[in-house]
């Protein structure tokens, strides 16, 4: 596994100026990590992104619209053979601790689990970008939680990790998360759509159904991937 490298998943939506600054900054600080760029076909600003971020990107899908969620799990079905951990972000982030992808591989000592950093905004409280070890969302069937339009995932995560126990964080790992939330971004038309009321009204109930469900089946998938890995490692202890 040491071998495995994490790919990281970025949709992003008439942004590429902000996206360029978010793709340099994890290329200038990661150690471990391969960006997959998502992107729509019908973005008014698509040749934009071409000319300003190919170059930053490992990997670049530009696909029919559509969810982003539909977006993320697909391309987690096409690349679960090929990575050892997966990552979902956004282009509101800003990658500054140098290693940050080596230091949360680090932090899971080879367990499935999911390790994050600290965001500057949530903190300790929320996993807004994680590092997720690729056993868990192969068991699940999905890298984001699939009746999700848009919010939420980051607490799906959330709540999986600590029912299962497998979640780690790491305050001095920073990935600055650049919101109009906390005044580090501007309020703009793609904000106004992803925090509007419509989107939060549909996937806090998308939510609360999966929590009341789901979520306990799947704590105990998690809890038997677990056990099933500390009874390897307990017959094969060099591993």
């Amino acid at each position: 596994m040491q071998d495995k490298k994490i790919l990281i998943l970025c949709p992003s939506r008439e942004r590429p100026e902000l996206c360029e600054k978010m793709l340099k900054s994890i290329k200038s600080t990661s150690l471990r990590s391969s960006i997959r760029l998502l992107l729509d076909m019908d973005d008014p600003t698509l040749e934009q992104y071409k000319e300003r971020c190919y170059k930053f990107c490992d990997s670049m899908v530009i696909d029919f619209r559509q969810p982003i969620t539909d977006l993320i799990n697909k391309n987690f079905m096409f690349s679960a053979d090929c990575f050892g951990w997966f990552s979902v972000t956004n282009d509101d982030f800003i990658y500054k601790t140098d290693g940050w992808d080596q230091k949360l591989i680090d932090l899971l000592d080879g367990k499935p689990g999911i390790a994050y950093g600290n965001d500057l905004m949530q903190g300790h409280n929320l996993p807004t970008t994680s590092v997720i070890s690729r056993e868990i969302p192969e068991l699940l069937g999905w890298l984001q939680m699939p009746t999700l339009t848009h919010l939420f995932g980051d607490t799906v995560w959330l709540h999986l990790g600590i029912g299962a126990k497998c979640i780690y964080y790491a305050k001095d790992v920073i990935i600055e998360h650049c919101h109009y939330f906390n005044n580090k971004a501007t309020q703009d038309a793609i904000y106004k759509r992803t925090n509007g009321k419509e989107m939060y009204d549909h996937d806090v109930l998308a939510f609360l159904r999966w929590k009341h469900n789901q979520l306990p089946k799947e704590v105990e998938l998690l809890q038997g991937l677990l056990a099933d890995y500390h009874a390897a490692r307990a017959l094969n202890p060099k591993d």
